[in-house]
């Protein structure tokens, strides 16, 4: 490999203090090209290198199948390289200036249809205790609105209405704010909590958290997480779940349904 190269890789980590496993990724997406342009250019690719030679050993990848996630890698090597030898006076001009990174997007992970019946089975919730209602609440709010978490637990009594014919809980988010309809599922378990579980835990008139621990307080996000861990381990899901599964799960499986 070029000395060039590994003169970049230690200003990394020297000067970038970038980490081991980026250093890593880079030495090998960087030996590759190494690899391609000595065949076409020689030793001293990297002062002969243009965009068309930076563009065939990109067009080579797509024809071997990489995958978009290390195409986009292994140009962001390619870019950063450059620039460091532009920035070094080594080059001129910059052969990947016009090159675009397109990251694709993610895909979330999600647990099954059938998981997630599984986490709202009714049976998980059967307890002489106040919490298993208290948590059904929140799950099937959840799983109704495909809120997030940190939304759910800031809700207000003043924010859920399951009177009326028009059940809904009011959503605020980035300044908006909107309102979601409740399906009847979630506004039976949500007027279970309200009416014969939340009066007895708080004391204190002046409480508007809708969703409270057994101080009577609002429920933090740690809190919330470990008791979704409790019921997901009595579901047989135990370390498929977290707080971005779990939204994009519901809301995958709410459309699915309907």
């Amino acid at each position: 490999m070029a000395d060039v190269v590994s003169e970049f890789l230690q200003f990394l980590a020297d000067e970038m203090s970038a980490s081991p496993a980026t250093i890593a990724a880079y030495r090998t997406d960087l030996r590759q090209l190494d690899s391609f342009l000595t065949r076409s250019l020689g030793d001293h690719w990297w002062e002969l290198a243009e965009p068309a030679d930076i563009q065939q050993f990109l067009d080579e990848l797509g024809r071997k199948a990489y995958a978009d996630t290390s195409v986009a890698r292994k140009t962001a090597a390619i870019r950063s390289f450059f620039g460091y030898l532009e920035d070094r006076g080594t080059r001129p001009l910059n052969p990947t200036a016009t090159l675009d990174v397109h990251w694709p997007p993610r895909v979330p992970k999600m647990i099954s249809a059938g998981d997630v019946e599984a986490l709202l089975d009714k049976s998980l919730y059967e307890s002489a205790t106040w919490e298993p209602k208290r948590d059904r609440a929140m799950l099937e709010m959840l799983y109704a609105t495909g809120m997030r978490v940190t939304e759910l637990l800031g809700l207000n009594i003043a924010d859920v209405h399951v009177q009326g014919t028009n059940p809904h809980v009011r959503r605020r988010a980035r300044g908006k704010e909107t309102s979601i309809p409740l399906h009847a599922v979630a506004v039976r378990a949500f007027r279970d909590y309200l009416n014969n579980v939340r009066p007895l835990v708080v004391t204190d008139a002046s409480q508007k958290a809708l969703f409270v621990n057994r101080r009577g307080e609002r429920l933090t996000r740690q809190g919330f997480w470990l008791i979704v861990k409790g019921y997901a381990k009595s579901a047989g899901l135990s370390g498929k779940v977290s707080p971005e599964i779990l939204r994009h799960s519901f809301v995958a499986h709410r459309e699915q349904s309907r």
